[in-house]
């Protein structure tokens, strides 16, 4: 299973204590690049991200509890499980046409009236 966590820095953070911390975390990212426990990281905003893979989410959930930024309180976290568009046709939509948290691609059959047009979907 992968995962997306992202970690933003509040704007609160103390300065002071993020220096050497970030050093640590580095380390950290570097260590899962070369065990294969992180697929992908990097910046993301006033934070970063990384792409974990894990067998499940406590599993995931205990590798980022490793991370130093994470493991000082230094940062905020949020992570979700990454479910794959593999088959519009077939992934649950919330009724704005975006596709539903946390359920399973096997769900019923959206209406296809409900799918968002072509050029709906942008990225800022």
């Amino acid at each position: 299973m992968e995962f997306l966590a992202i970690n933003r820095l509040p704007s609160s953070a103390a300065n002071d204590r993020l220096g050497p911390v970030v050093l640590d975390h580095l380390r950290w990212v570097a260590r899962g690049l070369r065990t294969g426990d992180i697929l992908r990281a990097g910046r993301w905003g006033h934070g970063g991200m990384c792409i974990i893979e894990a067998p499940d989410e406590t599993s995931a959930v205990r590798l980022l509890g490793e991370d130093p930024l994470v493991a000082s309180g230094l940062v905020e976290v949020e992570m979700a499980e990454i479910v794959p568009a593999t088959d519009l046709e077939t992934m649950p939509l919330t009724g704005s046409g975006v596709p539903a948290s946390g359920l399973s691609l096997r769900s019923s059959k959206p209406d296809p009236s409900r799918l968002p047009a072509p050029n709906a979907l942008r990225t800022e």
